[in-house]
């Protein structure tokens, strides 16, 4: 009777020792990229250059905190191509049909027929492919100048500009929101970037760590 405190103790010892150094070691896939300590992963299947640590990145991330990775692509798969990866946090965990809908939300505000937002959604879309939905957001910037018509748009050597967001969330069920951005010039090399986006997004994993 004695020894049972003792056999007690060593078994809650052996416990706490198990649980810290059995813990399942994340094996890192080849060709993706870890972010957010390992919380998110993606892979770019077309040359790129990271930026997110060095002098550019730190300037884009100073003023956007909210952005976690910055690459710019070395090929003309996508002209103009820079694809970053930003995390939102949000207030409480959330279903991401309700995080996405707000996030279009942010760029439908109207008040007198001018947008009080910079942006504005010009398209979006539910994809279901491999058995999997994907959230797509496409923005241009608005120039609030004017009243809004077709043609207010800006515009880069008479280009419109927008953006490409795919949306992403863990278990589609969290207090953390996830988005892929590729910028570009509404021309013929928009289809190029779109299908960029969609590829990248359809990497996305979140590991278990």
């Amino acid at each position: 009777m004695k020894n049972i405190p003792l056999l007690f103790f060593t078994s809650i010892l052996l416990l706490i020792i198990c649980n810290s150094s059995c813990k399942k070691t994340l094996v890192k896939e080849e060709g993706y990229i870890y972010t957010d300590s390992n919380r998110f992963a993606f892979s770019i299947p077309v040359p790129f250059e990271d930026y997110t640590n060095n002098e550019l990145g730190y300037m884009v991330r100073k003023a956007n905190p909210d952005i976690i990775f910055m690459a710019g692509i070395k090929e003309d798969t996508a002209k103009n191509g820079l694809v970053s990866v930003l995390k939102y946090p949000l207030k409480k965990k959330t279903k991401i049909e309700y995080a996405f809908y707000d996030e279009l939300k942010k760029n439908m505000n109207y008040i007198g027929g001018h947008s009080i937002e910079q942006t504005i959604t010009i398209d979006f879309g539910l994809l279901y492919e491999d058995n999997k939905y994907y959230r797509s957001k496409v923005t241009g910037y608005i120039d609030n100048s004017i009243a809004r018509t077709d043609t207010n748009f800006k515009k880069f050597n008479n280009l419109y500009v927008c953006n490409i967001y795919f949306y992403f969330m863990k278990n589609d069920f969290d207090d953390n929101i996830y988005v892929l951005k590729i910028p570009t010039l509404l021309d013929e090399n928009f289809d190029k970037n779109f299908a960029l986006a969609k590829k990248i997004a359809k990497t996305v994993k979140f590991p278990e760590i």
